[in-house]
């Protein structure tokens, strides 16, 4: 019989586990590594979380050029889930421009895709991640991580369901969220998916997926960088193809409205 204090996990869990792991080409990870030595000095000299920001995710996540994300943004007006709670403040979140979203979804929606009244921020933000300085604490780093997971797969279980009568569970995660402790040296991913109890009510569960203790060696350290990589790179694919599965059910009953 499975444990009743754990969360539910994830049907794609399998799935999930193999995205990180996913080799990269471009991974380095050889012993005495140049590369992951200066990570080593980039993560020692990281006295606070937002040196941790500047310094040593860029080394981490590598060029964020052309990927829509913001950094340290308030969620001011999506839809959230207790009224007590303060609203989420992701470190760093990963989303897509308003333009790839139909009007009318973006409208319909607002409410759990669009993330603040800025509309040129990126939008339907499925793939998080929460820092910490050494003097951070893993315990508000994860209840940060599990806030955000729940802001996130909201938004795809809505665009996975626009304009259907019934709505679907398939109780896969499409929404991955991590947490980087600086004095630790610790990368942690979870995942977090909705699911439906027997009145009928949605519920948010995060699992955690791996945890790599990239300040151990340099193999550990290219994993937790692969892992990284690989997952905003997974939820980008899981978010365009659930805002496709929106944008032509939109469009298959009325105009859309093309931008300018």
């Amino acid at each position: 019989m499975p444990d009743a204090s754990l969360p539910p996990k994830p049907n794609n869990l399998h799935e999930l586990k193999a995205c990180l792991s996913r080799s990269r080409s471009s991974q380095s990870s050889e012993p005495g590594s140049p590369i992951f030595e200066e990570y080593q000095t980039l993560n020692n000299d990281a006295q606070s979380e937002m040196a941790v920001m500047i310094d040593v995710i860029p080394h981490l996540a590598g060029s964020l050029k052309h990927v829509p994300h913001g950094y340290n943004t308030e969620f001011t007006i999506t839809e959230h889930f207790n009224p007590v709670l303060s609203n989420p403040k992701p470190d760093v979140y990963f989303g897509t421009f308003a333009h790839h979203i139909d009007h009318k979804v973006r409208v319909d929606l607002k409410d759990y895709i669009q993330p603040t009244a800025n509309p040129s921020l990126p939008m339907a933000p499925n793939f998080f991640l929460e820092t910490k300085g050494p003097n951070g604490s893993v315990i508000v780093a994860t209840r940060q991580a599990v806030y955000d997971g729940a802001i996130g797969a909201q938004a795809m279980h809505r665009l996975q369901n626009y304009d259907r009568e019934v709505p679907i569970f398939d109780n896969n995660a499409y929404t991955m969220t991590s947490t980087y402790h600086a004095e630790a040296g610790t990368y942690r991913v979870f995942a977090t998916h909705p699911q439906q109890d027997d009145a009928g009510n949605t519920h948010y569960y995060t699992q955690e997926i791996k945890l790599y203790g990239m300040t151990s060696d340099a193999e550990e350290y290219g994993r937790g960088k692969t892992a990284m990589r690989n997952a905003r790179e997974w939820t980008e694919q899981q978010r365009n193809r659930l805002i496709q599965m929106a944008n032509e059910r939109a469009r298959a009953t009325a105009p859309s409205v093309v931008d300018a």
